[in-house]
């Protein structure tokens, strides 16, 4: 048998999910050093998005974890940093394969669940503590910057009449930026920034004398500059029914119609123009239940369905071809507040991250080997340790 083609075996290794190549980075520095590559790292990516390889991270009290296709089987409660201080986790959003997590105490990191690689975000600096006492909710996003190549943590904290007041980090200086008060108040709307082409979005009040706007507020990761966005002029008057989300590569705001027993899908199709704001889907409800207040897009799916969350266990599948809604149950979430949030597994990782568990990789990789005599054998040697 001839050998295989290099760009065949690297074809077939972009295709693996990231728990085989953590366990073949031992075959040899060669490949090592293929899977710490960036090229590498952003093409498995990419093919892992385009195959849907989902995954559903539920988090509180504790942290669970499934793949989308086996979601009728039960969750596995998985290991997460900082789990030993008992606070739970909520996790703040998902990019390139990273979660940002954060507890209630305010301790926060960037994870990898896939390589359990995580980088803590340092505590705020003293000068930022005299506005605490006058919070009256907090907002959290977290995106990349693709131009200065790092990724940056948003918290902006709501202190009522003044407006509010907007923290960013830059996890490649592992700095806070100096904060800033914004004209906007956050009563309502998703806690976590809905993230799309670089851009964080909350519901919002523009706050300005007695003129109250609501509106939808966003944040470009890159440039760290604000901006304002216009809701749907029939939309919900009711923002407690009202969330942001991102179809495909469009904006969209999710509109719960209790009378109608219905949600209405709003998509702005020219960004940031007012006048493109359209009505796509009126996805039907079997049931109303107060969880349908604060219902959340979790993935738009290539061949058009759309996922929703309703609560901690239910799952909405909607078909828009037939127009018909899937309920979809997770098993074992036990009692109590759980969120869910979907994710690709990556080989991404962050600066001077730690790991959960320490690692032989490289140890192994640098131990003296009997090489395999071509390719062939090492594949073979490799895919039955993958079956194994």
């Amino acid at each position: 048998m001839s050998k295989l083609p290099e760009d065949v075996i690297i074809n077939i290794l972009l295709r693996l999910p990231v728990k085989s190549i953590l366990r073949f980075r031992c075959v040899c520095k060669r490949w090592l050093k293929l899977f710490s590559d960036h090229t590498f790292i952003k093409l498995h990516f990419d093919i892992a998005t385009e195959n849907e390889n989902l995954r559903l991270m539920v988090s509180g009290e504790n942290m669970y974890s499934i793949n989308f296709d086996s979601v009728f089987h039960k969750v596995v409660k998985i290991d997460y940093p900082f789990k030993s201080r008992n606070w739970g986790m909520s996790v703040v959003g998902s990019c390139n394969g990273l979660l940002c997590i954060a507890n209630i105490a305010q301790t926060i990191c960037i994870w990898n669940p896939s390589t359990k690689m995580h980088k803590e975000i340092p505590s705020l600096p003293t000068q930022f503590l005299p506005y605490y006492r006058d919070i009256r909710g907090i907002k959290l996003g977290f995106g990349y910057d693709s131009h200065d190549e790092e990724y940056k943590f948003v918290r902006i904290l709501d202190i009522g009449v003044k407006g509010s007041i907007a923290e960013v980090y830059a996890e490649g200086s592992n700095t806070w930026k100096q904060d800033q008060l914004i004209p906007y108040s956050f009563t309502y709307g998703n806690a976590f920034g809905v993230l799309m082409n670089e851009t964080l979005h909350w519901i919002a009040y523009h706050c300005s004398g007695s003129e109250t706007r609501r509106l939808i507020l966003s944040f470009s990761i890159s440039d760290e500059s604000y901006g304002e966005l216009p809701l749907p002029e029939n939309v919900n008057d009711d923002l407690f029914r009202i969330t942001v989300g991102a179809l495909e590569a469009d904006l969209c705001i999710i509109d719960y119609c209790v009378c109608m027993l219905s949600v209405d899908v709003w998509v702005m199709k020219d960004y940031g123009v007012n006048g493109s704001w359209s009505k796509l889907h009126t996805i039907p409800l079997q049931a109303a239940t107060p969880s349908m207040v604060g219902l959340k897009l979790l993935h738009s799916f290539n061949n058009g369905e759309i996922l929703l969350k309703r609560d901690k266990n239910t799952l909405l599948l909607y078909h828009p071809q037939y127009n018909e809604t899937k309920i979809v149950k997770i098993r074992g979430v036990p009692d109590g507040l759980y969120d869910i949030m979907t994710f690709v597994g990556s080989l991404f990782s962050v600066n001077s991250g730690n790991c959960l568990v320490q690692d032989r990789i490289e140890i192994v990789a640098a131990e003296p080997r009997k090489k395999p005599k071509n390719f062939i054998k090492g594949l073979m040697s490799i895919f039955k340790c993958f079956s194994g």
